[in-house]
C-alpha cells in the first residue's frame, strides 16, 4: 500500500482502517445471530462457531502483510515499509534477495528514500543507488564493493569499517557521516562533500578525491597513499600522522589545517595553500611543493630534505628546527619567518639575503646560548 501526503490519502487510510474494524465485527455478529436462531439446538451452534472462526482466519489473511506489487513500483512515491524485508529504525539482515529487490526499485523510481534504514553488515556489492536518498541510514560494517552511488545523499550516515573498495561516490554528499575505518581503496571521490565527517583510520589509497570538499574533517591516521586530491578543500581538516605518500594535492587547500606529524614524502603539494597550517614534524622529504604557500604555518622540525620550494611562500612561517637540506630555494620568500637551528647544507639557490637572516638569526642565538652557559 502506497502512502502520499495530502487529504485524500489521509482518508483513504481512515477508510482502509475502518473497513478492517468493521469487517469482523460484522462476521462476528452473523455468527452470533445464526447461534441464536438456533434456539440452543447443537448443530446450529456448531455451524455459527464455525461460521466465526472461518471469517476471522479469512480477515486475517487479508491483512497478512505482502511483498511490493510490482504494479507499485512505477508510482510516484515508493514506501518501504510495504516490504517485509526492510524495517526502518531497527536491525535486520539483508541477503542478495533482498539487494536484488531494493536495486529493481532504484532502476524504475529516480531519488529512492533509503534513509534512516538500518543496513549493518548488508552484503550491497556492485549495487547501483545513483540518486539515492541514504540519509542517516545505518550501513555499518556493510559490502559496497564496487557499488554505484554517484550523486548518492549520505549526510550523517554511519558507513564505519565498511567495503567501499572500487566505490562510485563521485557527487556523493558526505556531510557529517561516520567513515572511520572504513576501506575507499581505488574509490572515486571526486567532487564529493565530506565536510565534516569522520575519515579517521580510513583507507583511501589510489582513491581519486579530486575537487573533493573535506573540510573540517577528521581523518586522524588516514592513509592516503598515491591518491588523487588536486584542487581538494581540505582546510580546517584534524589529519596528524596522517600518510600522504606519493599524494597528488596540486593546488590543494589546506590552511588552518592540523597536519603535524604528517607523511607527505614524494608528494606534489604545488601551488598548494598551507596558509596557518600547524605542521610541525611534518615530513616533506623529496617533495614537489613549488608555490606552495606556507605562510604563517607551524613548521617546527619539520623535514624539507631535497625538496623542490622554488618560490614557495614561509613568511612569518616558524621554521625553527627544520630540515631544508639539499632543496630548491629559488625564488622563496622568508620574509619574517623564524630560521633559528635550521639545516641548510648544500640547499641550492638561496637568496643572499636570506642567507644573511639565517646567519644573524643563528649567530644570535649562539651567542644567547654561550651566555646561559658561562
Amino acid at each position: 500500500m502506497t502512502i502520499t501526503k495530502g487529504k485524500k490519502n489521509y482518508f483513504d487510510l481512515l477508510k482502509t482502517e475502518l473497513i478492517f474494524f468493521v469487517k469482523p465485527v460484522i462476521a462476528i455478529g452473523v455468527g452470533m445471530i445464526v447461534m441464536l436462531l438456533a434456539g440452543g439446538k447443537l448443530l446450529g451452534f456448531v455451524l455459527g462457531l464455525i461460521f466465526c472462526l472461518l471469517s476471522l482466519f479469512l480477515i486475517g489473511n487479508e491483512q497478512t502483510p505482502m511483498s511490493l506489487p510490482r504494479e507499485s513500483l512505477s508510482q510516484s512515491q515508493i514506501n518501504l515499509r510495504d516490504n517485509p524485508f526492510v524495517a526502518r529504525g531497527t536491525q535486520f539482515d539483508i541477503d542478495r534477495n533482498q539487494t536484488n529487490w531494493i536495486e529493481k526499485i532504484a532502476r524504475e523510481k529516480k531519488n529512492l528514500d533509503l534513509s534512516n534504514l538500518n543496513l549493518v553488515l548488508a552484503d550491497l556489492s556492485q549495487i547501483k543507488l545513483t540518486n539515492a536518498n541514504l540519509n542517516g541510514a545505518y550501513l555499518s560494517g556493510s559490502n559496497l564493493e564496487g557499488a554505484n552511488l554517484k550523486y548518492t545523499q549520505l549526510v550523517a550516515a554511519n558507513l564505519s569499517d565498511a567495503q567501499l573498495v572500487n566505490a562510485n561516490l563521485s557527487d556523493a554528499k558526505l556531510v557529517g557521516a561516520n567513515l572511520s575505518s572504513v576501506d575507499l581503496t581505488g574509490a572515486n571521490l571526486r567532487h564529493a562533500n565530506l565536510k565534516d565527517s569522520n575519515i579517521s583510520s580510513a583507507t583511501l589509497d589510489n582513491a581519486q578525491l579530486v575537487a573533493a570538499n573535506l573540510s573540517e574533517a577528521n581523518l586522524t591516521g588516514i592513509h592516503l597513499v598515491s591518491a588523487r586530491l588536486n584542487y581538494a578543500n581540505l582546510s580546517g581538516v584534524y589529519l596528524w600522522n596522517g600518510d600522504l605518500r606519493n599524494t597528488q594535492l596540486v593546488g590543494a587547500d589546506l590552511s588552518n589545517a592540523y597536519i603535524s606529524g604528517g607523511k607527505f614524502s614524494n608528494a606534489n603539494l604545488s601551488n598548494a595553500n598551507l596558509k596557518n597550517a600547524q605542521l610541525s614534524s611534518a615530513k616533506f622529504k623529496d617533495s614537489e611543493l613549488k608555490d606552495a604557500d606556507f605562510s604563517g604555518a607551524e613548521l617546527i622540525g619539520a623535514n624539507f630534505k631535497n625538496a623542490n620550494l622554488e618560490n614557495a611562500n614561509f613568511e612569518n612561517a616558524n621554521l625553527r628546527n627544520a630540515n631544508l637540506e639539499g632543496a630548491n630555494l629559488t625564488g622563496v620568500n622568508f620574509n619574517g619567518a623564524d630560521l633559528t637551528f635550521v639545516k641548510i647544507d648544500e640547499v641550492k639557490e638561496i637568496d643572499p639575503k636570506w642567507l644573511s637572516l639565517w646567519e644573524e638569526m643563528n649567530q644570535v642565538e649562539s651567542s644567547q646560548s654561550d651566555k646561559q652557559i658561562s
